[in-house]
């Protein structure tokens, strides 16, 4: 995996009281989110990625990560169609380097 520099990514329902802190725990999660989906990667579990990808695009948006959803549903349906495999691992890293980047 790469190591890519990303700025900061920030959800739009960091400010608003009433999600603020649902936010910040979301936000807690990402580093173990990170892990599994990099193992899914090392191990080529593309079902396992597929699902991943499907579940953070979901929960992203829910949280104020709209440019997460995009990118992780690209990814879902890279998958989906079966993407030859350095594009899958393109767009892996695409998701990781992006979910690292998520700040409270």
């Amino acid at each position: 995996m790469t190591n890519r520099d990303i700025a900061p990514i920030y959800s739009t329902l960091a400010t608003d009281p009433d999600f603020a802190e649902l936010v910040t725990e979301y936000v807690s999660e990402i580093p173990d989110r990170v892990n599994c989906c990099v193992e899914f990667v090392k191990t080529q579990n593309w079902p396992e990625l597929k699902r991943f990808a499907h579940q953070i695009k979901g929960s992203a948006a829910s949280y104020g990560f709209e440019q997460i959803t995009v990118i992780a549903g690209l990814l879902e349906a890279a998958l989906a169609r079966d993407t030859e495999l350095e594009q899958k691992l393109k767009m892996a890293e695409d998701l990781i380097a992006n979910l690292s980047a998520i700040r409270s």
